[in-house]
């Protein structure tokens, strides 16, 4: 009886789950046109299996173009390699991918373009901005052929990202690259249209990486103008690994594209109508990547104004208070700068930089504690910071409560163990306790992971000053000045340190130098210490 129980209740188990699995099939679009309505039960990265009546059917992915309205997106092209080419074959090989957009604004204006096919049915990726405030928007290739834009895959304001369809097939395509295994110095290139001039090669070296609101960057050094927007950064292997997005103007080659790997999560993105993107992308968008744009360039109170225009249209968008209290922090206005971050963890309380920037804003106002308050509120929600570690020691140091100090540093270093700054700051916490032989040792390992700080070899001097040792004091206080001459702090140390050995004339030049850099500094406070000692020498 139990046999047949259990074989019963399999039955119904087996029926209910196969009302479960086949009662929601997917719609599979091919790239003939035809649609087909069936449940998938295998897929593979090369083909798809689906139930037929019972039967089971394959069909290759190559021959499809979306399931259930999300793209299927496929590159056919031969593995990455590290074989680098010259320039001439990269030109040769990625420009017929490359193409000039024009798009025709609502308010008639024009504005040019580039970018460049991931895909043979016409899958292309561009900057949001240059798509922004569209009426339409029109892709030309390389033979000549004009394509209007048919659908939208996705789009982002603060990335300054769009990827869109054309109708076409068989297009020819780039490969896309690793944008995590870039490095400073090495070589790229560009291909655009920098204002209107088609086709246009130029090439430059990775000059910097920079996480930016926690989006990559990569800063580079290729001659850029406008009409470049959209085109792509490409590495010696022939693989793009960016996108050209911004330029600031005021600076020389200051020049960057989003990394490619931030991307690459949206490239399945359900297809919707261009109509659709036309009526739903709101002008908000367009004041936050001119407010971006602005602030990364350094104008604040130009991106100010854009990002009050974003909250007029969309006041519950926490990103645009975020920005806002960036702004004015930029600007010293930090009561303001409060205020904007306040507003926009009253949207997103989950929102962790602004957590970390309010306890910088109270920190600049000398509200240590309201500051720590926030630090730690950072740290719950992102506990691998280590810069929220550091700024949470920096503010016990300014409570005077160095032992707490200690703790935060020492957790800053397990996260971030080549930080020069923190064992230098955390040996000079260790000598405001009196624990002079640890700050020399701290401030020791600085100096091996950053031969030039000159701040450490000042730091070391005054740790043995301190010792009573001060041949060596003189030897590293030295050091210091031989990187940094104008260290006023040096100066004051050498001269505490000639005077504590007799030689009174070489302590009063240093202590009159020290004064003078002081002065210069707007540190009175300190000139007036220096006046002390002066006053101690015979």
């Amino acid at each position: 009886m139990k046999k047949l129980v259990l074989i019963v209740f399999s039955f119904i188990f087996i029926s209910i789950f196969s009302i479960i699995t086949y009662s929601y099939p997917e719609t599979i679009k091919f790239k003939s046109g035809k649609t087909l309505d069936a449940k998938i039960i295998e897929k593979t990265d090369k083909y798809i299996k689906v139930n037929i009546s019972g039967i089971p059917i394959t069909y290759y992915l190559e021959d499809i173009e979306a399931i259930d309205g999300n793209l299927i997106f496929e590159q056919k092209q031969t593995p990455s390699t590290s074989t680098t080419k010259t320039p001439k074959d990269i030109f040769k090989d990625i420009s017929p991918a490359i193409v000039y957009i024009l798009n025709k604004t609502l308010t008639g204006d024009k504005y040019l373009g580039s970018g460049f096919i991931i895909d043979k049915e016409g899958v292309i990726i561009t900057n949001f901005h240059v798509t922004q405030g569209a009426k339409d928007v029109y892709v030309k290739l390389k033979d000549g052929k004009t394509y209007p834009v048919s659908g939208v895959i996705y789009y982002d304001a603060n990335r300054d990202l769009c990827i869109f369809k054309i109708n076409a097939k068989d297009l020819p395509t780039v490969r896309l690259g690793d944008s995590n295994n870039i490095s400073i110095g090495e070589k790229v290139y560009c291909i655009g249209n920098p204002l209107g001039l088609e086709y246009s090669f130029s090439d430059g070296l990775i000059s910097g990486i920079r996480n930016l609101n926690n989006i990559k960057y990569l800063q580079f050094t290729a001659p850029i103008s406008p009409g470049n927007s959209g085109g792509p950064l490409i590495n010696p292997q022939g693989e793009v690994v960016g996108i050209v997005t911004f330029l600031i103007e005021k600076g020389q080659n200051l020049n960057f594209a989003l990394a490619i790997n931030e991307i690459k999560p949206y490239l399945n993105n359900p297809i919707k109508p261009f109509t659709e993107f036309v009526e739903k992308v709101s002008q908000a968008d367009y004041y936050l990547t001119e407010g971006n744009k602005y602030f990364f360039g350094g104008d604040y109170n130009q991106a100010i104004e854009y990002y009050q225009k974003v909250l007029q249209l969309n006041p519950n968008l926490a990103e645009a208070y975020y920005n806002l209290g960036l702004a004015y922090g930029s600007l010293g206005q930090y009561q303001k700068a409060i205020e904007y971050f306040q507003k926009s963890i009253q949207l997103d309380p989950n929102l962790a930089e602004a957590y970390y920037f309010l306890g910088n804003a109270y920190v600049r106002l000398g509200q240590y504690q309201q500051a720590i308050e926030y630090y730690q509120k950072s740290l719950q929600l992102n506990p691998n910071d280590a810069s929220a570690y550091n700024n949470l020691g920096l503010a016990y140091i300014n409570l005077g409560q160095y032992q707490q100090a200690i703790e935060y540093f020492q957790k800053s270093l397990q996260l971030d163990p080549n930080n020069a700054l923190i064992y230098n700051i955390l040996g000079g916490t260790y000598g405001s306790l009196g624990e002079y032989q640890k700050e020399i040792e701290y401030c020791q390992k600085a100096i091996q992971l950053n031969p030039n700080y000159a701040l450490a070899y000042t730091t070391l001097g005054v740790a043995y000053g301190n010792l009573g040792q001060y041949q060596k004091a003189i030897e590293y206080l030295q050091k210091s000045l031989q990187l940094n001459p104008n260290d006023a702090l040096a100066y004051y140390g050498l001269g505490l340190a000639y005077g504590s050995l007799g030689q009174y004339q070489k302590s009063k030049e240093n202590l009159l130098k020290a004064k003078e850099l002081f002065q210069k500094q707007g540190d009175y406070q300190k000139s007036q210490l220096v006046d002390e000692e002066l006053k101690k020498l015979p």
